[in-house]
């Protein structure tokens, strides 16, 4: 690759990844994700040697090393001594076994199945094979032939450059001793950020290779196993590195061994990279904030849902996002040390807010000198609920031309005295809301009277609105409104209010009160049909049959259809019939035969069978006549000619 071309793959990446905004992880993979992967891994037997390799490798990455129960452990050497030794594939899914075991499984290779995994390190191998015959030496411990796998490992690279061969060379590399040679490979033919600059990104937020998850695991597990075994640098942005999280973490519901595996397995590598932790904040305390639960908590986890030690959580801003008002800047969080999970708290009610929505962004910093990335810039919006109070509440009616009102007062959650109104009239309502918070008036976003008549179960909606000193007025004008919203339909109505805001923790439906409703000109209110009662029974009526024609016509028609055979019987006898010739040999006997049960299977397909039936026999007839037919024909053109 040239220069040139370089800087261009240079220049893109940098341009995608640092042009946009910073990247978050989508998820971790929580407690229940990981018990979901164990039980696929946990069986007490495995079918196949890759299955206990993709099993155990997997158990031990979850764990970050931990110990494998017993019944693992015992399946997996059993499928370790049942395994075919005389497959290089075979052994290296052993060996990697025998190797993770440890202990727990003592299991000896022969000199003679060693020997030939050595001799698969040849001229002219692929990578795939080169790359499991080194790691089945590494894995025994035996010593690599670095000097001819990275001459090998070269001349091959030159015709394979996809992305999982590279994956796995760089995988084989992280085996090597370091030497110039080996210097040369990984700054030459094998760069992990000319790898990562080929990969697809979706939507600024995954990244991933020709859409597979194995081959973009194996991608992020040998870039952070050369970057750990060779000291060196990644070669991979931070956002790069959650743009592949992501992806890899879209796939976190895998149901088989090696699914599964590419899910945990990158997981564990990122996780344990000690140049840098990649982390995700989450909100603990959930979005509302109330009196009863006054703190905002928040946790920095790993990909694998771990607590990251050795932070400083702060508040950037908190900002009511009704208004921009920043309420408070730059604040520590407060470090809680759970049994669960290590959270930082700030105390929301401290800074009595006001009910309403705000906008908190947090900033997290690492104080171990690792760096941390996903975790800055975060933000969140949470909710601060109130609970509110009715107060001066009264309901009354109010003649056309009068400026006086009959009212009746009323204290929430009581009901007022029943009323009567009519089409003269006015319904009039008023009322203030109060936060009890800090005891200010309160505007909610709907506030509505429901009118309800009792016997038709009709709702009349209106809306209620607040003036400017924060008092709600409703009035309806029944002259108007009798017709246009209740129908002029008269009779008793249940009047309610409802109130409801996504900040208030006791959204209100009050039934103020009963009235009855008198309109000019009213129809009958008829109670509704339930929808549960029974309904008429469907009688469904057949077309009637056309009518037949008369029994002759059907009879003249037989007579058109049989009268050709009478014709060539008679013809037959005029001229005279000749059966001498006939022979009896088996063609011709088949020949005839055939005819007569072609004729026999129309006859059955006019009285009894169907097209399809007629067909499926008619084609097992039709062959065996044609074929004996062509041999008759062929044995009178040859006589004839003799």
């Amino acid at each position: 690759m040239s220069v040139l071309q370089r800087l261009c793959i240079v220049f893109v990446s940098l341009f995608v990844c640092y042009s946009n905004a910073t990247v978050h992880l989508s998820g971790v993979l929580t407690s229940t994700d990981q018990q979901n992967i164990k039980k696929i891994f946990e069986v007490s037997s495995y079918s196949d040697i890759s299955n206990a390799y993709y099993a155990v490798l997997g158990s031990k990455a979850l764990t970050q090393g931990g110990a494998l129960s017993s019944s693992m452990s015992k399946a997996a050497c059993d499928a370790v001594k049942s395994a075919n030794v005389k497959n290089l594939e075979s052994m290296f899914y052993a060996s990697s076994l025998v190797n993770a075991l440890g202990a727990s499984c003592k299991h000896q290779f022969s000199a003679a199945v060693i020997d030939s995994v050595s001799k698969k390190i040849v001229d002219g191998a692929d990578i795939q094979t080169l790359y499991y015959a080194t790691t089945v030496l590494k894995n025994l411990g035996k010593k690599i032939p670095a000097a001819d796998v990275l001459t090998y490992l070269t001349n091959v690279l030159n015709e394979d450059e996809s992305v999982l061969a590279s994956s796995q060379a760089i995988l084989l590399a992280s085996h090597l001793e370091d030497g110039p040679g080996l210097k040369a490979l990984l700054g030459k033919v094998l760069d992990v950020e000319d790898l990562a600059a080929q990969a697809d990104e979706v939507d600024e937020k995954y990244l991933y290779f020709e859409n597979d998850l194995r081959t973009t695991s194996m991608f992020l597990r040998a870039a952070f196993e050369l970057a750990k075994t060779k000291k060196r640098p990644l070669g991979l942005s931070d956002d790069q590195v959650i743009m592949f999280a992501n992806y890899i973490m879209k796939h976190k519901g895998a149901t088989s061994f090696e699914g599964a595996y590419n899910v945990v397995a990158p997981l564990n590598a990122i996780v344990t990279y000690s140049a840098m932790s990649v982390g995700k904040v989450q909100l603990l305390s959930g979005n509302a904030i109330s009196q009863d639960k006054s703190a905002l908590r928040v946790a920095v986890t790993n990909v694998l849902h771990q607590p990251i030690d050795g932070l400083t959580v702060k508040v950037d801003s908190v900002t009511r996002s009704s208004d921009n008002e920043v309420i408070i800047s730059n604040v520590p969080m407060k470090k809680i040390i759970g049994s669960a999970m290590t959270g930082y708290d700030l105390n929301m009610w401290d800074l009595k807010p006001k009910s309403g929505f705000y906008d908190i962004t947090l900033n997290v910093v690492p104080t171990g000198g690792r760096k941390l990335a996903g975790a800055s810039d975060v933000e969140f919006r949470v909710k601060v609920t109130t609970s509110i109070e009715i107060l001066d509440s009264q309901i009354g009616t109010q003649e056309q031309e009068s400026t006086s009102v009959d009212w009746q007062k009323i204290s929430f959650p009581a009901k007022a005295p029943n009323m009567k109104a009519d089409s003269q009239q006015k319904v009039v309502m008023t009322f203030k809301v109060k936060d009890t918070i800090d005891n200010t008036p309160m505007k909610p976003h709907q506030v509505f009277v429901l009118f309800q008549n009792v016997k038709t179960n009709q709702e009349v909606i209106f809306v209620a609105e607040a003036d400017s000193s924060s008092v709600y007025k409703f009035d309806v004008d029944l002259s108007a409104a009798g017709k246009e919203s209740f129908n002029s339909q008269s009779g008793e109505y249940t009047v309610h209010l409802i109130i409801g805001d996504a900040a208030i923790a006791n959204p209100v439906f009050w039934h103020v009160c009963n009235i009855k409703l008198s309109f000019a000109g009213s129809t009958t209110a008829e109670e509704p049909a339930s929808i549960y009662a029974p309904r008429p029974e469907i009688h469904h009526l057949f077309r009637v049959s056309e009518k037949r024609p008369p029994a002759v016509v059907s009879t003249v028609f037989t007579i058109a259809c049989i009268a050709p055979l009478f014709i060539l019987i008679v013809m037959w006898m005029r001229i005279g019939v000749n059966l001498g010739n006939i022979s009896f040999s088996p063609k011709h006997l088949v020949f005839h035969g055939g005819l007569v049960g072609i004729f026999v299977l129309y006859y059955c397909f006019w009285v009894q069978l169907n097209m399809f039936t007629t067909l499926r026999y008619l084609a097992l007839l039709g062959s065996v006549t044609f074929i004996a037919g062509n041999k008759v024909l062929a044995q009178q053109a040859a006589q004839a000619q003799s």
